[in-house]
């Protein structure tokens, strides 16, 4: 397997959900032969997820205060181990994972050698209760053709049918801070 898309986001906890909704839409909405999975949690079991991938896509959301347009970055191993720090995985709690935390234990046990990007949507209201905010919505919307670009880029295909991605990610919208 060469590549997988994997959207990460508790959907309770408002625009943290982006990347469960992002994934989702996706799969509803696109013809790829790139397989797309949508989680709310990670855990120690996730590592399936990667395992054996080449490249592994995780979308998940950002503080917009670090971040005010989606980012697609690339982390090398010897970057997710300057970031996990010198406490490796024993620091790491196995109940809840980040998408940092996850490819980090993947390259430790070496059940993930690949590449992994991490696109990161910058997420405005965290709180209790479901759905996304206008602002998280667009920028979601707005972050597709970096997704795309990066496909392309790695040699697969991901064609979306941007109207009903527009419409699905929409439809999570209920929170609208605009006058």
């Amino acid at each position: 397997m060469s590549l997988k898309i994997i959207g990460v986001g508790n959907t309770l906890f408002g625009d943290d959900g982006v990347g469960f909704y992002y994934a989702y839409a996706l799969r509803e909405c696109s013809e790829s032969s790139v397989p797309i999975v949508s989680v709310e949690t990670l855990d120690y079991s996730s590592l399936e997820l990667i395992e054996g991938a080449s490249n592994v896509v995780f979308i998940d959301a950002g503080n917009p205060g670090r971040l005010s347009e989606p980012r697609l970055f690339l982390l090398e191993k010897e970057e997710l181990e300057g970031i996990i720090g010198n406490s490796g995985v024993s620091a790491v709690d196995p109940h809840d994972l980040s998408p940092l935390q996850l490819v980090y234990i993947g390259y430790s046990l070496g059940s993930f050698g690949g590449k992994a990007f991490f696109l990161v949507i910058p997420s405005f209201r965290i709180d209790i209760g479901f759905g996304l905010s206008r602002e998280t919505a667009e920028k979601a919307l707005g972050s597709l053709v970096l997704l795309e670009n990066l496909v392309r880029g790695l040699g697969e295909t991901l064609t979306v049918d941007k109207e009903c991605f527009s419409r699905k990610i929409g439809e999570n919208v209920v929170y609208d801070s605009s006058p």
